[in-house]
C-alpha cells in the first residue's frame, strides 16, 4: 500500500490478530503504545493489534508499504531449509566431524 504524507494527528486503534509492516520505500512512522518511531527502506515490524497502534508517512514524502495482517492473531513463521549442495552444519556454524556427516547421510 501507498500512503500518502499529511498533517493530520496519529489516531491509535486497536483490534484483533497480529500486523506485519515491512517498509519498501519512504519512510514510516510507527505509534506503537508509548512507543513512537520511524522507520525506513528495508526495515520490518511485527505487534499485537489489541496494543494501540498507528502508522502513516514520516515527513513530506508518500510511504510504499507491505503490509500482512492475521485477523486470528497468529504469529509469522518462517520457514528454511537448507540448499541440498550445501554443506551440513551444526547450530553453532561450524561442519560437522566426518562420522557425524557420514551418519546424516546414511540417515
Amino acid at each position: 500500500m501507498t500512503i500518502p504524507a499529511h498533517d493530520e494527528e496519529p489516531h491509535l486503534r486497536t483490534h484483533q490478530g497480529f500486523e506485519w509492516l515491512y517498509v519498501l520505500r519512504g519512510r514510516l512512522r510507527v505509534k506503537l503504545g508509548d512507543h513512537d518511531f520511524v522507520m525506513g527502506a528495508g526495515e520490518a515490524a511485527e505487534f499485537d493489534c489489541r496494543i494501540p497502534h498507528w502508522f502513516g508517512a514520516a515527513g513530506r514524502g508518500s510511504v510504499e508499504v507491505l503490509s500482512l495482517f492475521g485477523k486470528r492473531g497468529e504469529r509469522i513463521h518462517l520457514r528454511a531449509s537448507r540448499r541440498r549442495d550445501a554443506p551440513a552444519r551444526d547450530v553453532t556454524g561450524s561442519r560437522p566431524s566426518s562420522a557425524g556427516a557420514a551418519a546424516s547421510r546414511r540417515a
